[in-house]
């Protein structure tokens, strides 16, 4: 997505501002990445597709039902952070991988591991 933000009801939230700055999580982390949420949806919306300063679909069922305001002006603030989301979602996810605890599983039996 260029220039724009996807949100679903499936927990996904996608953000891009260009071919090579594309944001792609669940709601959740993107509430830890960027430190706050983003609105929710309204009631009976399965998916918003907001393109920057071009249009705000508030779809469901594969309908658009409504327009949501033009400009977004929390999407547009979101699209302008679009790096440093993925630049804390790198590291999230880095801090994560070194914290994980080493495997029990030492490729061999205990005797094996003890007499080499």
């Amino acid at each position: 997505m260029r220039n724009g933000i996807q949100q679903d009801l499936e927990n996904i939230l996608v953000v891009g501002a260009d071919e090579a700055s594309l944001y792609r999580d669940t709601l959740e982390n993107f509430s830890v990445d960027h430190g706050s949420e983003i609105s929710a949806l309204p009631e009976g919306i399965t998916l918003r597709v907001y393109e920057y300063n071009v249009r705000h679909a508030l779809i469901a069922n594969n309908s658009v039902l409504d327009g949501g305001p033009m400009p977004w002006p929390e999407g547009n603030a979101i699209i302008a952070t679009v790096r440093s989301l993925i630049a804390a979602q790198s590291a999230r996810i880095a801090a994560a991988e070194a914290n994980k605890k080493p495997s029990l599983d030492m490729g061999g039996s205990i005797y094996q591991v003890i007499t080499q």
